[in-house]
């Protein structure tokens, strides 16, 4: 199962609004709930994962998540690293996880352990 953005911000709306605020302040309120969007998303995803790696057993300590944004205007997990002390196993065990669940590929899957990336 691919896992889609659990909040969607209407920006034509946010946008609406934000016109009684001057025509160059429209810009800075889509930019700011568009960054809200990502934030939410990539703590979502970082906090699946650390659940998902829980459930298999997997040494994971944090995961930073970074966003990108799709041509329509919606956020989605670009990337991830992970940090833990994880086997070759271990590692390639909870990226196929990853690309399943969440569609980010091995290429754009990060591992590290204490400082070493890998």
């Amino acid at each position: 199962a691919v896992v889609k953005p659990v909040l969607e911000v209407d920006l034509t709306a946010l946008s609406a609004s934000s016109v009684r605020m001057g025509v160059e302040s429209v810009p800075a309120a889509e930019e700011a709930g568009l960054d809200l969007m990502k934030s939410i998303i990539g703590e979502e995803t970082g906090a699946y994962i650390l659940d998902k790696a829980a459930e298999l057993g997997i040494p994971c300590q944090e995961v930073r998540v970074t966003c990108a944004v799709e041509e329509n205007g919606v956020p989605y997990p670009e990337s991830v690293v992970l940090v833990g002390p994880m086997s070759w196993e271990e590692r390639e065990m909870l990226s196929r996880r990853i690309e399943a669940d969440l569609a980010i590929p091995a290429e754009r899957q990060t591992y590290e352990s204490g400082g070493e990336e890998g």
